[in-house]
């Protein structure tokens, strides 16, 4: 199984903020641990002209203006053709800003960090740097694209069952999901997100799908009022 590892860079964080750079990695998972691994891995730099923010990915509009934007993209289409599934750690966020890019429809999505059992912590929100020095791997860079692929990569080489994990994920995937929305104030954002709950600009407010099976339990864990939307 084949599966395309994502993240992309932005200039921020509001939704008509620009992708300034993107990397996706083929890599090949089997229950063979000889073939698992990455196949290829691709960057590219976007165009932008400025990047609001530069304190952390510390991309120079002027160096986005290098890159044979055209043909690289026209690359990053094969390699989603040839994959099975999507992969970014954070997939609430790359995932639609990725697909709008790429004009993707009908290819299904994983998020590492909410998909993926682990087995390292029982937080519901994690870092990708909190994940790989839990599993040991030493961190020299974030916040570029590469880097984070490559780290999400090595995560997934260090894990000693990733591929069962990986399909215990598939499965949930194809159970029923439920939305929860938190009933919280301003105050408690922070705590609602350390539950892995997100923003969303529809229903304006912060919600969480969770697999059907699962709701009584995860709601008995949550800290605060929520309501659950059908």
């Amino acid at each position: 199984m084949k599966l395309l590892l994502i993240d992309i860079e932005t200039t921020g964080l509001q939704q008509t903020s620009q992708i300034c750079e993107v990397c996706c990695c083929l890599y090949n998972i089997t229950e063979n641990n000889n073939e698992k691994g990455i196949v290829s891995i691709l960057s590219i730099l976007l165009p932008i002209e400025k990047n609001e923010a530069f304190n952390i990915n510390k991309i120079h509009p002027e160096l986005t203006n290098t890159s044979n934007t055209k043909q690289l993209l026209s690359q990053i289409s094969s390699m989603i053709d040839e994959c099975d599934y999507l992969v970014a750690f954070n997939a609430s966020f790359d995932a639609p800003r990725f697909n709008k890019l790429m004009g993707i429809k009908n290819k299904n999505w994983l998020c590492a960090m909410r998909d993926f059992s682990w087995g390292c912590t029982d937080k519901k929100s994690f870092k990708l740097i909190e994940l790989a020095l839990w599993l040991d791997i030493g961190v020299s860079c974030a916040h570029r694209a590469f880097d984070d692929v490559r780290l999400l990569a090595e995560c997934l080489n260090r894990h000693k069952d990733s591929y069962n994990m990986l399909l215990t994920a598939i499965r949930e995937q194809k159970t029923e999901k439920v939305t929860i929305k938190a009933n919280t104030k301003y105050a408690q954002n922070d705590l609602v997100k350390s539950f892995g709950f997100g923003w969303d600009g529809d229903i304006k407010g912060w919600c969480k799908q969770v697999h059907s099976d699962k709701v009584d339990e995860f709601t008995k864990t949550l800290p605060f009022k929520f309501e659950i939307l059908q």
